[in-house]
């Protein structure tokens, strides 16, 4: 990851299979990266790391959640979800910058 990290939050994450890991979400100009913790990897199995080009991104939104709101990224790939504290911040920086991204691509 050689390019400016625009920001870096602690998250729970959806991995593929429907179990939600704890870790920290990763945003860049082109990537948002999901990325389990420590104690994650030792207990669990399978593809704990996600990465999403922020090209693939078609719709982000904010859902409701118990305590901490929930972040859907509506990709090429599917659906990926992330919860955190800020998800309101984390969904209005995301938006601007998948629709500035497709705005230069016009």
């Amino acid at each position: 990851m050689a390019e400016a990290v625009l920001k870096t939050k602690l998250v729970n994450f959806l991995a593929p299979g429907g179990l939600w890991v704890g870790g920290k979400v990763t945003v860049t100009h082109s990537t948002i990266f999901m990325n389990a913790n420590a104690m994650n990897r030792m207990v669990q199995d399978g593809a704990l790391d996600i990465e999403i080009p922020m090209a693939s991104i078609r719709k982000v939104s904010l859902e409701w959640g118990f305590m901490t709101k929930i972040v859907c990224l509506e990709t090429d790939y599917g659906c990926f979800y992330f919860r955190c504290f800020g998800a309101k911040e984390m969904v209005s920086m995301i938006t601007k910058m998948y629709v500035s991204r497709a705005l230069q691509r016009t």
